[in-house]
């Protein structure tokens, strides 16, 4: 019987220790440990002399106060975005985590997100932060003297590389539509959609959309096997981010379409990630091969 209470005491000690040794991790290490992916898609109206095109793309930097790991992790996003020498460059929102109690200063932000580089432009959407807490009262601003072109239910034409980039307001607490989605996506050109929340895909399957990129479902943040279990994805995910949580979706539909789900930079609720580090992602768009 003794050692039967050795083994359990023991057992209790070195699960603390393995809890303990995680949850370091994941408020301290995860959260700053910047990863990339990449992800190639042909594009069949560039001509071949226009060459690859590289999308970066990033999303819910949930920024809360000008402290200086903040600005300091935010810079290896601008290191990491700038060494791959994008041809564009998309925010898919969520800026500020909590406008209300944001003490910082937002110039700060703007300073920071200006030096992001792209020679054909950079390109947002808000999210559900950009509207809440009055957020939508400097969003904009924010972003434009950032050098941004914020797409709300609008587009956008790039000519020389027959892209169309159309972008949606947030659906939560936005006025996010689809409506105008058929009318966007015209033949001939490759259209892109930019839109904070990932499920509004099955609303465009219709229309003729080859890419969407979106945000919001933070990978899980805290992932413990819950982007798997599809029966609870409604207690651990956002609205508009239960069907599609991170990476790539491909479609069987006439247009092909291609959904891929960003897991974002920053945190929100809790200052943790386990298992969904922060990241930003790389689209190639080639041109298809003859």
């Amino acid at each position: 019987m003794l050692k039967l209470m050795k083994f359990f005491a023991k057992f209790i000690i070195y699960l603390i220790v393995v809890i303990a040794l995680l949850a370091v991790y994941a408020r301290y290490i995860e959260p700053y440990r910047l990863v990339t992916t990449h992800l190639t898609v042909e594009n069949t109206y560039a001509s071949q002399d226009v060459g690859n095109i590289t999308v970066a793309i990033f999303s819910d930097t949930h920024f809360r106060n000008s402290d200086t790991a903040t600005f300091e992790k935010f810079q290896s996003v601008i290191d990491t975005i700038n060494a791959e020498e994008p041809d564009i460059i998309l925010f898919l929102g969520d800026l500020i985590d909590d406008y209300n109690r944001f003490l910082g200063d937002a110039h700060l932000i703007s300073d920071a997100l200006s030096k992001l580089s792209a020679r054909l432009g950079k390109f947002a959407v808000y999210g559900n932060h950009d509207h809440g807490g009055g957020a939508h009262r400097i969003y904009r601003t924010i972003m434009e003297n950032g050098g941004f072109t914020v797409l709300v239910n609008e587009y956008v034409v790039l000519c020389d590389i027959n892209l169309r980039l159309i972008g949606l307001d947030d659906f939560v607490l936005g006025a996010g539509t689809t409506e105008n989605v058929k009318y966007f996506a015209e033949t001939g050109y490759f259209n892109l959609v930019l839109c904070h929340v990932p499920d509004v895909i099955d609303r465009i399957l219709e229309y003729n959309v080859h890419l969407m990129v979106a945000g919001h479902s933070h990978g899980g943040q805290v992932n413990i096997g819950q982007t798997h279990n599809t029966r609870y994805r409604h207690v651990f995910f956002p609205p508009y981010s239960r069907n599609y949580v991170k990476g790539k979706y491909v479609f069987d539909n006439a247009a092909g379409t291609i959904l891929y789900v960003n897991i974002g930079i920053g945190t929100s609720i809790l200052p943790l990630r386990f298992m969904a580090p922060p990241t930003v992602t790389f689209v190639t768009l080639a041109p298809a091969a003859l």
